[in-house]
């Protein structure tokens, strides 16, 4: 089932698609990169629910309109919102990989490993990056 309403952007690729095109096609027409053409391409197979890009047209060839896909979800209320950017953050971090033990972390007095391709902790380096205080503390 299609999740959120399609942009200006991926409804001209999809008539584009509609047209015969192929994503290498839309890509050159519009003077983007193959990769993007292929994400824009798969950002709507995915809000219309479909499988391939071949099953995308048979969809709308047996009547599928784009105004049945419904307007994206609501916003969450604000607690919801930030236990989902709480979950986020710690997977995130969880991405970032482990913590080296011979390495440390140069944030002075942090007693935490570096991580790979690093100089910082996992949570010092978030918040370099998101110029945010970590949401775990660490020894620093």
């Amino acid at each position: 089932m299609a999740r959120y309403a399609l942009d200006v952007r991926e409804k001209e690729v999809l008539e584009e698609l509609r047209c015969g095109s192929t994503p290498r096609d839309v890509a050159k027409q519009r003077g983007i990169a193959l990769a993007t053409a292929r994400v824009i391409v798969t950002t709507v197979r995915m809000k219309f629910g479909a499988r391939s890009t071949s099953h995308l047209l048979e969809l709308l060839a047996n009547g599928k309109q784009t105004t049945e896909i419904p307007v994206s979800h609501p916003e969450p209320d604000p607690l919801q919102r930030a236990e989902l950017d709480k979950e986020a953050a710690a997977r995130f971090q969880e991405l970032l990989g482990p913590e080296r033990e011979g390495v440390p972390c140069r944030r002075p007095g942090c007693k935490h490993g570096a991580i790979v391709h690093s100089v910082m902790c996992r949570n010092h380096h978030v918040e370099m990056l998101s110029g945010k205080a970590p949401a775990k503390d660490s020894d620093a």
